[in-house]
């Protein structure tokens, strides 16, 4: 078992259809309420937010473009440990890699998706606009869009969705094609116009640190939770590179390594396909004894993993 396979990966085929979905093969996937009254039954639990937790099997590794388009009320994502919080006319951009660990959102919210293959429709890179979004693909993106904007992108989506829908049309990748490229010139335009990219070069240098540390603890945390590996990375002494990550962030370096450690193992051990020595062997420890009853999973989850699988 190798660590490309330790998070349970979704791949485009895998998102199940509904009755207000559409979709081509395993390139293209729509939905959206637009047209439901209401997305929750009078018996539906809602936090002390007013939020209800949406049916996904979480965690997973999404291996597509998820872009959520949020049209009315409230959400909330959770994307590689860091909570989104999605308002109206906020666009979420989700790259392939990213681990979703659950969602939410309260009575009334009208909300789009689109997950598309990167390969597929991206695969160009001599457009200017996809060669931006590429740039910024490193971590989850979200724009605010003006009226104006939102009244733009919605009939484009809708285009791109009755086109899906008709069963006599030859060329729906193509036409879909289109339609996403034309979403991605306004993406574009939208990123470079947040005041996120144009202030990125004026950031401390302890949140480009940050950031950094956070995509190499993404990519290595299967084999590597000792900090001096990551500030080795960036030729920073171990004391020193602890503190800028607890300045930046609020928290330690070493909790961020836990969390996507524990973030992994709950992907695994939820799927119900691997047993504890499996998830062990698959995150490098020394025997799933010290995994599943020492200080690392119980500590951090507050049961075994053989408990925590068993109970979800």
């Amino acid at each position: 078992m190798t660590k490309h396979n330790a998070v349970k990966q979704v791949n485009l085929g895998m998102i199940p259809l509904s009755e207000t979905s559409v979709n081509i093969g395993q390139d293209l996937f729509l939905d959206d309420n637009f047209s439901q009254e209401s997305i929750v039954s009078p018996t539906t639990q809602l936090d002390e937010e007013g939020m209800f937790q949406l049916p996904l099997q979480t965690p997973y590794k999404q291996m597509f473009i998820l872009m959520i388009v949020c049209t009315y009320g409230n959400m909330r994502i959770r994307l590689n440990l860091q909570d989104y919080d999605i308002k109206e006319r906020d666009i979420v951009l989700v790259y392939p890699g990213v681990i979703i660990d659950g969602a939410k959102a309260k009575p009334g919210t009208k909300a789009a998706v689109m997950a598309f293959a990167e390969d597929t429709f991206f695969e160009d890179d001599n457009d200017d606009s996809i060669k931006l979004i590429r740039k910024h693909m490193l971590h989850p993106h979200m724009i605010n869009l003006l009226p104006r904007e939102m009244d733009m992108l919605i009939p484009m989506y809708k285009l791109m969705r009755t086109i899906c829908s008709c069963p006599s049309f030859d060329y729906k990748k193509d036409a879909a094609g289109g339609c996403l490229r034309i979403m991605a010139s306004g993406l574009a335009h939208w990123i470079s116009h947040t005041e996120d990219i144009q202030t990125a070069d004026n950031r401390s240098r302890n949140e480009h640190l940050f950031m950094n540390f956070l995509e190499e603890v993404q990519a290595h945390c299967a084999t590597q939770r000792k900090i001096s590996y990551y500030a080795r990375k960036f030729c920073i002494s171990p004391k020193y590179f602890a503190k800028l990550i607890y300045d930046a962030s609020g928290k330690h370096a070493s909790e961020w390594i836990r969390d996507y450690v524990i973030l992994e193992a709950k992907a695994m051990l939820r799927t119900g396909n691997y047993t504890v020595q499996q998830v062990s062997d698959a995150l490098h420890f020394p025997n799933s004894s010290f995994f599943g009853f020492g200080k690392y999973f119980k500590a951090a989850v507050g049961c075994s993993p053989r408990r925590y699988a068993i109970e979800q």
